[in-house]
Parts: structure tokens; sequence; C-alpha cells
């Protein structure tokens, strides 16, 4: 084989190797897109399946401002660690935990 063939034969080989890569790039980039706006889909249908077949949830408690002052010292063992109020909304965990109760009472 001459030296100008082998170089053409490379050069398009490799032509190609770039080629393919970059379709598999953008086809791993599609299937990424795919997942993720399916779980999307996914949740909101069980948002509003729930929704219909139990109802709104229940609202939640409001927390109280402050720990109790006699439970400060049991939940900073002894002023050791200092207390960070930080609320968050488990509305999500309350549905599951309704549910739960629901399908337990319904095998019971």
């Amino acid at each position: 084989m001459s030296t100008d063939l082998e170089r053409e034969l490379r050069s398009a080989n490799e032509s190609l190797r770039e080629r393919a890569l970059a379709l598999a790039k953008r086809a791993n980039d599609m299937e990424r897109f795919h997942n993720a706006a399916m779980s999307r889909v996914a949740y909101w249908r069980e948002y509003a399946l729930s929704t219909e077949l139990w109802g709104n949830p229940n609202p939640t408690n409001t927390p109280p401002k402050d720990i109790p002052s006699e439970m400060k010292n049991g939940f900073t063992m002894g002023d050791v660690a200092e207390i960070i109020y930080n609320y968050g909304v488990c509305l999500f965990i309350r549905m599951l935990i309704r549910r739960l109760h629901i399908i337990q009472n319904r095998f019971h």
C-alpha cells in the first residue's frame, strides 16, 4: 500500500470515528432528556391520581417557634450544641403516610 492511500484511509477512519462519537453523545443527551421528562410526567401523574383518589393532603400543623424550655437541655446535650431553627415542608411525606394507613386498613 502506498503511504498516500494509507493517509487517506486513516483520515477517513478518524473522520468516521469523530462523527460516530458525536452521534453517540447526541443520542446519550437525548436519552437523558427523555428520562428526565418521563420522571416529571410520572411524578405529576402520581400526584394527580393520589389527589383524585384521596383528595388534597391534610394541612400541616405550624411548628412551634421555640423548643419548650424544659426540653432545651436535652436537645442541646447540656448546652454543648446550638439549636438551629430550620423548617421544611413535608406535605409529600404526609401524603405517603396517609396512603400507607389507607392501604393497611384495606388488608386488616
